[in-house]
């Protein structure tokens, strides 16, 4: 210790040659002939998984079901096929399912629609992906090749 009473020495937390993983000492045949300690496997509570809620498939404003109990049907069938459909929570493979099928109808929607913005000196529209001016409107694409109308509201002439 030095005279104003701080260590400055001497061992550190961390400090040294790590330990051999467990793996590493059976491979290694226990060369230091000592009992090595093993967890024991735990023994979980198990339940299959549950039939699709009526939710995953409730119909959507456009008149289609939602398709997420697909979805749902075909993770746990693959969560079956590697054993693990026991230790899955139900309601987050729900969660999961109905978080992808909204994805697909975003997809779905950005496929069909396509952002319209116009330049106002010319009159003529320009399509773009993403659109940050803010005068960008959604439009279905067969819409933004009949329309012909400005900002202001006045026909473009053509």
């Amino acid at each position: 210790m030095a005279k104003d009473g701080t260590s400055r020495g001497g061992a550190r937390p961390g400090a040294g040659r790590k330990k051999k993983a467990l793996s590493e000492k059976i491979a290694a045949g226990n060369p230091g002939h000592r009992p090595l300690k093993m967890l024991d496997p735990v023994a979980l509570d198990t339940v299959d998984m549950p039939p699709p809620a009526e939710y995953l498939s409730a119909e959507q404003r456009d008149g289609r079901p939602l398709g997420a109990d697909k979805i749902y049907i075909k993770i746990c069938t693959w969560l079956k096929s590697v054993n693990c459909d026991k230790l899955v929570n139900p309601n987050l493979v729900e969660q999961y399912a109905i978080c992808v099928a909204r994805w697909v109808q975003c997809e779905e929607q950005f496929a069909v629609c396509v952002y319209r913005a116009g330049v106002y000196e010319t009159g003529k529209y320009y399509l773009g992906g993403y659109f940050a001016g803010g005068k960008g409107e959604l439009f279905s694409r067969s819409e933004v090749f009949k329309s012909t109308r400005r900002y202001d509201g006045s026909v473009a002439q053509t």
